[in-house]
C-alpha cells in the first residue's frame, strides 16, 4: 500500500532532494576553496591513505545509517514521542507505514526519501574534501605558490608564523596561515592570483610586521604557479645603528 498522500510526499521529497543537492555543491565548493585553513599543507601518500582508511568506512556506514535508521527513528519520536518508540513503534516500509498500521505525516514520509538522500550526501563530503586536498596527484599549478625565507636583519626568524591577508578594496581578510621551519623557510599552496598583505610574528620580530594595517609587506601575484618571495624584515635596532653610523663625524 502507498501513502495516502503519495503525490504530495513525492513532490516534497523531490524538492528536498533538489535543495539538498544545491547545498552539497555550496558546501563542497566552500570546503575545496578553504581546506588549507584547517588541513595541513604538507601532504604525503601515507597521510592520504590513512585518511582514506578512516573516511571511506565512515561514508559507507553513514549512508545506510541515515537512510535506514536515523530518519525513521527521528520521525517516529517526533510524531508519537519517545515512549511509543521505546515500546516498539517502527516504520515498516518505504511508504512511511508504521507497525501499528498508521502512516507518517507527509513531511516525514518525504524526509525518509529526499531528506535521507540529502543527509547521506553529507557523509561523503569529508571524503571528497580529503581527496581534493590530500591527493598525491594534485597539481600545485591550481593556485599561486609563494615560497621563500623569512629573515630578520639577515638571520632566519625562529618560530615565524606568516599570515596572508587578501586585500579587497579597503578591507583585509586573513586568508592563509603558514608556519616556517627552523631555517625560516615557508611554502604556501593554492592562493588566488590577487594582492596580499603579509604579516609575520616570531622571536624578535617588530610589532609592526604582525599588524596587517602597518606591515610594509604587500605583494601582487597575478599568475599561477610557484613564486619565490623572500620576506626580509628589519629591526629598529639595525635602523638606529645605521643612522648613528651615517651621522658620525670623522675623527681628526
Amino acid at each position: 500500500m502507498t501513502h495516502p498522500e503519495s503525490f504530495w510526499v513525492g513532490m516534497l521529497g523531490l524538492s528536498m532532494a533538489g535543495v539538498g543537492m544545491l547545498l552539497w555543491l555550496v558546501v563542497i565548493g566552500i570546503l575545496s576553496l578553504t581546506a588549507y585553513r584547517f588541513l595541513p599543507l604538507r601532504r604525503s601518500r601515507s597521510t592520504f591513505w590513512l585518511g582514506m582508511a578512516v573516511l571511506v568506512p565512515f561514508a559507507c556506514l553513514g549512508i545506510p545509517f541515515f537512510t535506514s535508521y536515523a530518519v525513521q527513528a527521528l520521525a517516529v519520536i517526533d510524531m508519537h514521542g519517545w515512549d511509543a518508540y521505546d515500546q516498539g513503534l517502527r516504520v515498516i516500509n518505504k511508504h512511511g507505514q508504521l507497525s501499528d498500521g498508521s502512516y507518517l505525516s507527509v513531511f516525514w514520509s518525504a524526509a525518509m526519501g529526499g531528506g535521507a538522500f540529502v543527509l547521506s550526501g553529507f557523509c561523503v563530503i569529508p571524503l571528497t574534501t580529503w581527496c581534493m586536498h590530500y591527493h598525491p596527484g594534485r597539481k600545485p599549478e591550481h593556485g599561486v605558490l609563494p615560497a621563500g625565507v623569512v629573515q630578520l636583519d639577515g638571520a632566519p626568524v625562529l618560530g615565524a608564523v606568516i599570515t596572508f591577508h587578501l586585500v579587497a578594496g579597503e578591507r583585509l581578510r586573513g586568508y592563509a596561515r603558514i608556519d616556517a621551519d627552523e631555517a625560516g623557510r615557508y611554502e604556501c599552496f593554492a592562493l588566488p592570483p590577487r594582492t596580499f598583505r603579509v604579516t609575520v610574528t616570531g622571536v624578535g620580530v617588530p610589532p609592526k610586521y604582525g599588524d596587517a594595517a602597518q606591515t610594509p609587506l604587500q605583494f601582487v601575484w597575478d599568475s599561477l604557479g610557484p613564486v619565490t618571495q623572500d620576506l626580509n624584515l628589519e629591526s629598529s635596532v639595525k635602523k638606529l645603528s645605521q643612522f648613528n653610523l651615517d651621522n658620525t663625524s670623522p675623527t681628526r
